[in-house]
């Protein structure tokens, strides 16, 4: 693929998605019954603002002056499009929110398939970078991979009860 998105534009979209990510694990934690499963929500809740603050301080790291408005070469609404269209869509949040889960356990599938898709998302996203971003992407993705290990070592243990 010939486009390259700029550092700037990765991260704001690292940021916005885990923002979304905490805002779907802070509703399921308010919809859990289970005190267990509540500590377990807010738990992924606070790893997702982590992550958004560690996303965060990379920008600044990177652009002290102006972290908000560089150049993008026009770039921004497909970026925010892809961010916003494949990874924790306000829809899918919403409609998972308002519809509920039968059981804990299609929630924590839910929360896997959208760990996955962040995960795809960020993977390709490697191959649209300028090359002096490459090291951030991959951090990112290492990030993601141990958010996708909690949570399937959190299933195994819900399916070993």
């Amino acid at each position: 693929m010939n486009i390259k998105f700029n550092l700037n534009e990765l991260l704001d979209i690292a940021i916005d998605v885990e923002k979304a990510g905490a805002e779907l694990y802070e509703s399921l934690a308010e919809k859990s019954v289970h005190e267990d499963t509540k500590a377990m929500w807010r738990y992924l809740k606070e790893q997702e603002e982590d992550h958004a603050a560690k996303f965060m301080d990379m920008k600044k790291a990177f652009f002290p002056e102006d972290s908000t408005n560089l150049g993008s070469g026009g770039y921004d609404e497909y970026m925010y499009a892809l961010a916003r269209g494949y990874v924790f869509s306000k829809d899918k949040i919403s409609k998972a929110v308002k519809y509920g889960f039968k059981a804990d356990l299609d929630a924590i599938e839910f929360a896997i398939e959208i760990e996955k898709e962040s995960l795809l998302v960020y993977i390709e996203l490697k191959d649209c970078i300028a090359d002096n971003a490459v090291s951030v992407i991959e951090n990112i993705i290492s990030e993601e991979k141990d958010h996708l290990t909690q949570l399937t070592a959190i299933k195994h243990s819900m399916l070993d009860r």
